[in-house]
């Protein structure tokens, strides 16, 4: 068992498992290595001498722009063919390509950064490691401006989900939360555009099952529910799929293992008409290290440790990568204001909730994203 994201994950789950981890924490060092530039934090790089040879040493941000220089760009878009990749990305990926054709460089990077050297042969790295580092610190500060906006969104609804549930919050001391993970059952024909053939899943078609499951949220659980709210994601094996956080006033209700499995039982049976296929989060509390789901305590330190990353896990992913959508199409759904407005105070002692730390996007909230 190893630790994937806020959830440990059995080897069970395989080689596809690994892969995306690996991805994910690619796409992750990659962007804070090129933060870092950006806000003129560049790799350093010093030339040494230890008896009768030299040798370069390399900081941690050095090391990291070696690594990234080395990926497959071509792999990784491969497996996110449905997404455009940040500008970072892209001013990285022009970079690593442009000096992969220069045969010298090469041998430089993958020959001499460990190899005892004389001293002619050092100035030589010294002069292409810093020549590199200044190809990368002008493609990515170039990008800067276009990378702020690509990843504007993103950073704006995570912090409204944190408000949105910080409100809830408030109202109740004790929640019931609810985490399902939905999708279509494997042997279903799905795609990301409109045009195709009949029983397809397109973006139209996911969309009237989210309205549709929206609408059964709302008749099931009335004033009970403080808010819901779920992010569509279009991934390279399992397709569509949408996560959903579901927050309930934990004194109406408390079987939240249950109450999760009836729900994916209704998008499977009902909602998909047989299609669909779901994955019951709150079965499977043994898998989390920091516990967000559940009958929760809002003061507690571990659930809010865990709200943390579980909000990560559903809205940072675009400040990395993007779904190309059809007009109209929107990836985000929730409860609507007026709803979430009408949700009065419970009669009685009123919830006494410590204001959250912050709404800010930490380091480690980024190190526990995968997606898809």
């Amino acid at each position: 068992m190893r630790q994937h994201g806020s959830r440990m994950v059995t080897t069970l789950e395989g080689d596809r498992v690994e892969l995306e981890y690996r991805q994910a924490r690619f796409i992750t060092h990659l962007h804070e290595y090129a933060n870092k530039v950006a806000n003129h934090k560049d790799p350093k790089f010093t030339q040494r001498r230890y008896g009768d040879f030299w040798k370069v040493d390399l900081d941690t941000q050095a090391r990291r722009m070696l690594s990234l220089l080395a990926a497959n760009f071509e792999s990784i878009r491969d497996d996110y063919p449905n997404y455009r990749q940040s500008p970072y990305f892209d001013a990285i990926e022009r970079v690593a390509k442009r000096i992969y054709r220069k045969s010298s460089l090469i041998a430089a990077i993958v020959s001499y950064t460990k190899t005892p050297l004389d001293e002619k042969s050092a100035k030589a790295l010294l002069g292409a490691l810093r020549f590199i580092a200044k190809c990368l610190s002008n493609e990515i500060r170039a990008a800067s401006q276009d990378y702020y906006n690509f990843s504007k969104n993103a950073k704006e609804r995570h912090k409204r989900l944190h408000a949105r549930v910080y409100t809830a919050m408030r109202k109740r001391s004790k929640l019931t939360i609810l985490r399902l993970d939905t999708s279509y059952a494997s042997e279903v024909d799905q795609t990301n555009h409109n045009q195709a053939e009949p029983g397809v899943i397109t973006p139209e078609g996911l969309r009237v099952h989210r309205a549709d499951f929206g609408k059964y949220l709302n008749a099931r659980f009335g004033s009970a529910m403080l808010d819901y709210f779920g992010e569509a994601e279009y991934g390279k094996d399992r397709k569509w799929h949408i996560h959903w956080i579901i927050i309930l006033d934990a004194a109406k209700h408390q079987s939240d293992v249950l109450l999760t499995k009836q729900l994916g039982e209704h998008w499977k049976t009902t909602i998909t008409r047989g299609q669909g296929s779901y994955w019951n989060c709150n079965a499977n509390k043994h898998l989390y290290r920091y516990l967000a789901i559940g009958k929760v305590d809002v003061n507690s330190e571990n659930f809010r440790i865990g709200l943390r990353f579980m909000l990560a896990y559903i809205t940072l992913p675009g400040m990395f990568i993007i779904l190309d959508l059809p007009d109209k199409f929107r990836s985000f759904s929730g409860m609507t204001n007026r709803l979430r407005v009408s949700v009065k105070p419970a009669i009685g002692r009123p919830s006494t909730c410590a204001p959250m730390s912050t709404y800010g996007i930490r380091n480690e909230d980024l190190k526990r994203i995968t997606w898809m």
